[in-house]
């Protein structure tokens, strides 16, 4: 399998570490790790995550960063990272990506 991770979900994860640093040092590198486990998660199994009905897989972080997930799609042989998001936000904001 392929993983490729669109830009703006590369620029949301950015902007997540750096706030998270901002909030206690070495958080930001923490979150990065966490995302970095979860992809490799999805890339073990793509298909463990359920599809939500609108076409795309959803994986809800857990313990410090539960309010974040990543969103991605199966294209073929291609994991497709569309949005490492803040579930607080506008859902589903990232949709055109798709």
């Amino acid at each position: 399998m392929k993983l490729t991770i669109l830009s703006p979900a590369l620029k949301e994860a950015g902007e997540a570490a750096e706030y998270y640093e901002t909030q206690q040092s070495g958080l930001g590198h923490a979150f990065y790790q966490e995302v970095e486990c979860y992809f490799g998660l999805i890339m073990a199994n793509p298909e463990a995550y359920a599809e939500r009905p609108v076409g795309y897989r959803r994986v809800n972080f857990q313990q410090k960063f539960r309010h974040h997930y990543i969103a991605y799609v199966l294209e073929g042989r291609e994991i497709i990272i569309a949005a490492i998001a803040h579930a607080s936000r506008e859902p589903e904001y990232w949709r055109d990506r798709i």
